[in-house]
């Protein structure tokens, strides 16, 4: 075998077969593999989807599934080589020959396989063998056929010159690549796909998709577009850098200015231009010794600057071209592009992530000054709605349903309050496109409430056959578990006929509502269709998840953040001002002793809340004070869960690690010349990802003087952005700092009037905090003062805490749980001797009673019998005793 041969057989691949081959070439590299296989090469020509392969699998009705799957498997057990590019397989290089020994011309991939189903040894995967289960001669006689049903055409082109180059280089060497270059004619060797006008292979024109309307509209980023085309329109510098995080819609203002370019409202000095999208993957190297990728975008600048109409390059995910060189030899990718703008006469639109930006751009001066950089920021609620109106008749039409604007809005305010890891408006456009699947796949089939519970029927009716054949296998009695599973199928199928019945009933009433909507105008009838969509909310209202939506609506949409979050549904739609005005309520009903600071707290977060603070301060800052154990925390834990839905919804911050002043700078991220420059600042970086928090600084009495000082600023509103200049959101946040400073004058204080107003607590306080705290931080937040709790108190505490063990107990065991008043009202004495406060309930509970209890369940659990009841109490010395009801068949969770 010579060069020379391999450069012919390589010359008569067809277009399709040699882009497959590059990205066979690709793909190997990606997968570390020492050489191209014909598995590599198959895998492509698969990918591809409209060649010559998939016609003749579906034709003989074989699972390209299948196929792809025993490809890949036998690709992943190739061996690995990270140190060597890859060349071509002795298998592929005998696979080509062979092609050209059967006198082909062109090389199409129905030859290929003609010759891989008369010489399976090719493969080596024998799994593929019993697929290919015809010969050679039947593709032939196929072959007439597929002409006209295939991208595969009989012109003869060559493959890519760079990509000949490199496979020679590969396999022979750079002198006998060069010696068989020689043998070919240079117009032989120049024409195919390298000869191809690079512009057509490496990029797509925007501008000619929006002419013809394949780009959606852009709205509610009118000003950067504008500032977009005011760079653009310079003489100099007139290369852009859109920098956002991912998510906020930097791709779709190149769609807007391209839109704008199509529609002629432009200025005329761009009004010709067509915006060209580079495509980075055509551009990357294949196999080994492939030093094209500078040919390639050298090539692509040079066809831009000479094009006779001007160019706009758009280069997305810009961070690939750092990794695109593979040679020693080769001028970085970067330098590339840097001195493609330093010329100044093709205009460029690079669209980077700020991590991004830093790693690329931010530390190269040269390269950075020669773009000008537009921020895209996340849009407010408002301009997100916008952006959710201008496009919500494409969801409406793709699923056909009809989508209401609450539910857009809905989409807005809780994509942003409980999606804070991602960034509006894309998480607003998924939740909102998720929904609207969800309310066409309840209409086109069962929903999925009917479905889990058919699920439920199935699995036990299951079961039930598998005891039933133990027993007459076996020769055993009748199980309780037997009789157990009778009853839940009883009420199993009973709320599957339930859940039918109301499925069907709603699904006739939404039909009836799309029904009047498709008619024609003329034929609508106005009452009809209020009368449908009255009868469907009725029918809906009897319960509180609705099986089958005729809209996409604020509810359907809750739903969807609830399967997202975890968070109830119940939770996600509560009305913020209702339960502001209400929150005393549920806050006693979890702080014990404390009604006086709970109701200032209370007050001052109704007054933040209609608008009464700081414009960019937090919402409420206050200064939890007073003795440990007296519910500082559980304020923290139950404000979370009230105003924000849950708990993960709280950002928790010891301040005993940041008694140093070198730590003060972690809290919002080092600044650009200090160590550690580059990495997240801890506070500001939780806000970032989550703005809807409770931020509890715990121990605030700890932090040093230059973290205090931070602080101060951060709830001044002060602090908007991180190290990284990235923008830091505190306006929806609740800070609650704790500190035991004061809590021995508050003990006294309370020891000798325990009704002791708040206020009188209040101003004995204020002297020892100003010695511990600067005047500037206490002018800026709201104390509190937590008296040491009472018997009465620590008694509602004990029974909030057995509480939740009965709730543990109840759904995850089925267990109910009772405990004797004598129990508890040893328990408060003794934490009132001890004056442990709440801390010492939690503590007997956790090192006591939950042990005995644990003990009991794996007893029972291992003897085959649950508990039904657990009671706890106390024996005649005083020790805890437990009390034991026995039930059925113990429960595995």
């Amino acid at each position: 075998m010579t060069s020379r041969d391999t450069t012919l057989v390589l010359q008569r691949l067809n277009t399709h077969c040699a882009m497959a081959l590059e990205a066979a070439a690709s793909l190997c590299k990606l997968r570390l593999s020492d050489e191209i296989t014909v598995e590599h090469w198959l895998l492509a020509l698969l990918e591809a989807g409209d060649g010559d392969i998939p016609a003749i699998m579906g034709h003989y009705g074989i699972d390209v599934d299948v196929l792809w799957d025993v490809l890949m498997s036998t690709i992943d057990r190739l061996p690995r080589n990270l140190r060597k590019d890859p060349g071509l397989s002795s298998q592929l290089v005998s696979l080509l020959h062979a092609c050209v020994d059967n006198a082909q011309w062109p090389i199409r991939s129905a030859h290929l396989l003609q010759v891989i189903v008369d010489a399976p040894h090719v493969l080596r995967a024998p799994s593929l063998w019993p697929l290919l289960s015809f010969n050679s001669a039947q593709i032939d006689k196929l072959l007439s056929q597929l002409g006209a049903h295939t991208c595969e055409t009989p012109s003869p082109l060559s493959a890519p010159s760079a990509i000949v180059d490199s496979m020679l280089q590969t396999t022979f060497g750079q002198d006998m690549a060069s010696t068989a270059q020689s043998y070919m004619p240079a117009a032989a060797y120049g024409m195919g796909l390298a000869s191809a006008d690079p512009l057509a292979r490496h990029t797509t024109d925007l501008t000619k998709r929006a002419r013809n309307r394949e780009l959606d509209p852009v709205f509610g980023r009118d000003r950067e577009i504008q500032q977009m085309i005011e760079v653009l329109a310079k003489s100099r510098k007139n290369n852009l850098i859109l920098v956002g995080d991912p998510g906020v819609g930097k791709t779709a203002l190149v769609d807007g200015l391209a839109l704008r370019v199509a529609s002629g409202n432009v200025p005329n000095v761009i009004r010709d231009v067509r915006i060209l999208t580079l495509s980075l993957g055509s551009l990357l190297p294949g196999i080994e010794g492939d030093t094209g990728f500078g040919q390639r975008f050298d090539a692509v600048i040079d066809a831009a600057r000479a094009s006779a109409e001007p160019v706009i390059l758009f280069i997305d995910e810009v961070h690939t071209l750092s990794r695109s060189c593979n040679s020693t030899n080769e001028a970085d990718a970067i330098d590339l592009l840097r001195r493609a703008l330093a010329r100044c006469d093709i205009r460029t639109i690079v669209v980077v992530t700020w991590a991004e930006y830093k790693a690329i751009f931010e530390h190269d001066a040269s390269l950075a000054r020669r773009c000008q950089i537009i921020r895209v920021d996340e849009p407010d609620d408002d301009d997100a709605c916008l952006m959710l109106r201008g496009l919500k008749w494409h969801y409406a039409t793709f699923h056909r349903v009809h989508v209401r604007d609450d539910a857009l809005v809905a989409a807005v305010k809780l994509a942003r309050r409980y999606i804070p890891t991602r960034k509006l408006p894309e998480k607003a456009f998924d939740l909102l496109d998720t929904a609207a699947a969800r309310v066409r796949m309840a209409l086109d089939i069962a929903p999925a409430a009917l479905q889990r519970a058919s699920a439920t029927v199935s699995a036990l009716e299951i079961e039930q056959a598998t005891l039933e054949f133990d027993i007459a296998e076996a020769g055993a009695g009748a199980s309780k578990r037997l009789k157990d599973i009778e009853i839940s199928l009883h009420a199993a199928r009973a709320e599957v006929n339930d859940v039918r019945a109301r499925c069907a009933t709603e699904r006739e009433l939404a039909d009836a509502i799309r029904a009047q909507r498709d008619a024609a105008p003329q034929m609508r009838n106005a009452n009809a269709l209020a009368l449908a969509c009255e009868a469907l909310a009725q029918a809906q209202a009897q319960d509180t998840t609705p099986l089958v939506s005729a809209d996409v609506d604020a509810q359907v949409v809750a739903q969807v953040v609830a399967e997202w979050t975890g968070i109830p549904v119940g939770n996600l739609a509560m009305d913020e001002s209702h339960d502001l005005l209400a929150l005393d309520t549920p806050l006693r009903s979890r702080i014990a002793g404390q009604h006086d600071a709970l109701r200032v707290l209370a007050e001052n977060l109704r007054t933040a809340n209609a608008g009464f603070k700081p414009e960019r301060a937090p919402s409420a800052v206050f200064l939890l004070t007073g003795p440990s154990g007296v519910g500082k925390t559980e304020t923290a834990l139950a404000l979370a869960d009230i105003l924000f839905g849950s708990q993960a919804a709280l950002i928790v911050l010891d301040m005993s690690e940041y008694h140093e002043a070198r730590t003060a700078s972690r809290l919002t991220g080092p600044l650009p010349g200090d160590a550690g420059y580059g990495r997240e600042g801890v506070l500001t970086e939780a806000v970032r990802q989550r703005p809807y928090s409770v931020v509890l600084l715990d121990g605030l009495e700890n932090a040093h003087r230059e973290v205090l000082d931070i602080l101060c600023r951060v709830v001044d509103g002060r602090v908007t952005h991180d190290a990284q200049g990235r923008t830091i959101d505190f306006r929806n946040c609740v800070f609650l700092m704790t500190s035991s400073v004061g809590g021995e004058t508050i003990e006294s204080i309370t020891a000798e009037q325990a009704d002791a107003p708040h206020d009188i607590l209040l101003d004995a306080v204020r002297p020892v905090l100003s010695t511990h705290f600067s005047p500037a931080l206490l002018e800026r937040v709201q104390p509190l003062v937590y008296r040491p709790l009472d018997g009465s108190a620590l008694r509602e505490v004990a029974q909030m805490k057995f509480a939740k063990v009965a709730e543990h107990l109840k759904g995850k065991h089925g267990m109910t749980l009772s405990v004797a008043e004598s129990l508890v009202t040893t328990l408060t004495q003794q934490c009132l001797a001890r004056d442990t406060g709440a801390r010492g309930i939690d503590a007997h509970i956790n090192q006591q009673v939950l042990p005995t209890i644990a003990r009991e369940i794996l007893v029972r659990r291992t003897s085959g019998e649950a508990a039904q009841r657990i009671g706890l109490s106390l024996s005649q010395d005083g020790l805890l005793a437990i009390d034991v009801a026995a039930g059925g068949p113990a429960r595995h969770e």
